[in-house]
């Protein structure tokens, strides 16, 4: 029996700025993980902050639901497509925008011609939430981001391993013998040679405007500087980005569920009839060849046949 894996409380931008992935396998039911720059091993995760976001870019009879939840260094982006998503998918009706959300779901990582990755969320279950609770949240995953950054800089401290995230000895062996579980120490060695040493600074910065919105009549200092423009920048840059590819990232989701619904188990489904429900859901033909063509690229579908296309399982 599979284990059901930890929900992460992590911050947007954390998340946002994760760039590797390791697949998973389905026949031997092992899980796919976002590695971090701080080294989790993220499937699932517990997030809350603020829904400013919630349309349907599906159909009256098919929704599917694209949400964004900011929280304070940034935006979460989420897809409830309410035909595989029920539960989450009936939490819908109970929050709006402008709502404090909680959200517990699976993360999935999109990535792109253009080197870009784009991470979306899908919930399990989202429930409206107050602001007190939405604080907590923000303490415990301030909490966990500190603690991981501490691990990590105290390694880049170490002999045994430099800033470019090289070692010079077995980390697995070392990072056991320092008291880290094998688990946790499979994503600290990932992310340490995939991005190199985090700055603890990045997670000091982050954890500083937290604990300043957490506690606006004291006087915050940890020590390092607060460039507020560079800060907006930097989210907004990650915003942009992720907006960009969201939208090809649900418009391929949606396409694949088209193929499945429109073809049949021995041809497959004509490009001709997936144009034409494509348009039914507002996805134009230029846009239906471009992303026929980025999922062929990724081994996702192919062609069995001129003019007929056919999902990889």
């Amino acid at each position: 029996m599979s284990i059901r894996e930890q929900a992460w409380r992590i911050f947007s931008r954390e998340l946002n700025a994760s760039s590797l992935y390791q697949e998973g396998n389905i026949d031997l039911k092992t899980p796919s993980y976002i590695i971090t720059p701080f080294g989790s091993m993220v499937n699932r995760v517990l997030i809350s902050g603020k829904l400013t976001m919630k349309e349907n870019s599906g159909s009256e009879v098919r929704p599917v639901w694209k949400l964004k939840v900011l929280d304070p260094l940034g935006n979460f982006f989420l897809t409830i497509n309410e035909e595989y998503q029920s539960e989450a998918g009936g939490d819908l009706f109970d929050v709006q925008t402008g709502d404090y959300v909680t959200v517990i779901g699976k993360v999935k990582m999109n990535k792109f011609e253009d080197g870009g990755t784009f991470i979306n969320v899908r919930p399990e279950r989202i429930v409206k939430t107050t602001e007190e609770e939405y604080k907590e949240w923000m303490l415990d995953a301030a909490k966990s981001m500190w603690f991981r950054s501490i691990k990590m800089d105290n390694l880049a401290r170490s002999s045994i391993v430099d800033y470019e995230g090289n070692f010079d000895k077995n980390p697995l062996t070392d990072l056991k013998d320092r008291g880290h579980k094998e688990s946790e120490s499979k994503g600290i060695i990932m992310a340490l040679q995939h991005y190199g040493v985090t700055p603890s600074d990045s997670c000091m910065k982050s954890i500083q405007k937290v604990l300043r919105i957490l506690l606006p009549n004291e006087k915050i200092d940890l020590g390092v500087p607060m460039d507020i423009n560079d800060d907006t920048n930097e989210t907004s840059e990650i915003s942009e980005k992720n907006e960009r590819h969201n939208n090809d990232a649900n418009i391929e989701d949606t396409i694949l569920e088209i193929i499945t619904e429109v073809g049949d188990e021995i041809r497959g489904a004509s490009i001709e009839n997936i144009i034409r429900s494509a348009e039914t859901r507002g996805i134009n033909e230029d846009k239906v060849e471009e992303i026929i063509n980025s999922l062929s690229d990724k081994g996702l579908i192919y062609e069995p046949s001129l003019g007929y296309i056919r999902r990889i399982v």
